[in-house]
């Protein structure tokens, strides 16, 4: 069976050990629009916005890692929470 890959797929945390690995699967499966997110993007809503809405698909994989547990954990639910945030904005 042979499955389609979404349009454009946006990758959070592209340059990361997993989202590095992902984002050349996907090339090797043949994804034409694979673009990786900076954290320049999780700025502020409306421009996370605007990557999701010209993108079919979303993977997130940035978060932090290192750092104080509660640092580390607020960092990470509000990446988390703004993305959601952007994607219900952008229709998806």
């Amino acid at each position: 069976m042979s499955r389609s890959l979404p349009a454009g797929i946006a990758v959070s945390g592209a340059t990361g050990f997993i989202g590095s690995h992902l984002v050349l699967a996907l090339a090797r499966m043949g994804a034409q629009d694979v673009t990786p997110v900076d954290r320049g993007a999780f700025a502020d809503v409306e421009t996370l916005t605007k990557v999701a809405a010209t993108h079919d698909a979303f993977v997130h994989l940035s978060a932090r890692n290192r750092g104080a547990a509660a640092e580390v954990h607020d960092v990470n639910v509000r990446l988390a929470r703004d993305l959601v945030a952007a994607l219900h904005r952008s229709g998806h």
